[in-house]
């Protein structure tokens, strides 16, 4: 996998069919076979940052997460969500060593979860639109043309037999810090 990836800019409802599809395929700790199929579609539309993860799980725990993390210069942008629906977005400072978390509002950010199955198992996602007037105010930017930004996309689980750490860039997972800049890749930002 390559440690720099470009995504689109575009005006207008984007169209996640036409988009390049980001594949979480580093699980470096994982000596089994059981390596969930969990990937990712980001893009900036009208200002506006989108985040589209989805797992693929044959029976997902409760504890199975898909995590983005995104340093946006001025601070971190997490987001958080499980196959319950919803998700955690929140600002991190990134020279606050506590890292506690700051929630993005309802007004701030456009949540939309969905679940499905069929007889390989149960897939479960989570689109995440972050308005460009929160860019502007919690994090000092704006997504144009040319932008570049680190981030990552984990997908986590810490339940027994299930157990597994997988990212779309090569992380460290033994100490795992999300946060560390060593654990990401460039995303630049492009007007195709």
């Amino acid at each position: 996998m390559t440690s720099k990836i470009k995504i689109s800019k575009v005006s207008g409802q984007p169209n996640f069919e036409a988009m390049q599809v980001f594949k979480v395929i580093d699980y470096p700790l994982e000596p089994r076979d059981y390596k969930p199929y969990a990937q990712t579609r980001l893009c900036v539309a009208d200002g506006d940052f989108i985040v589209s993860m989805w797992a693929f799980e044959a029976e997902p725990s409760r504890q199975s997460r898909l995590m983005g993390v995104f340093d946006l210069g001025a601070a971190v942008l997490a987001i958080q969500t499980s196959p319950a629906g919803g998700a955690l977005v929140q600002r991190i400072d990134r020279g606050d060593q506590n890292k506690i978390p700051q929630s993005l509002t309802e007004q701030e950010v456009h949540i939309h979860s969905y679940m499905g199955e069929d007889l390989q198992g149960i897939y479960w996602a989570t689109t995440v639109r972050i308005k460009k007037e929160a860019l502007k105010n919690r994090f000092e930017v704006e997504l144009e043309n040319g932008t570049r930004f680190l981030g990552n996309v984990y997908k986590l689980c810490e339940d027994g037999q299930w157990t597994h750490k997988g990212s779309l860039f090569p992380a460290q997972f033994e100490p795992f810090d999300p946060y560390a800049a060593g654990n990401m890749g460039e995303i630049e930002v492009v007007d195709y």
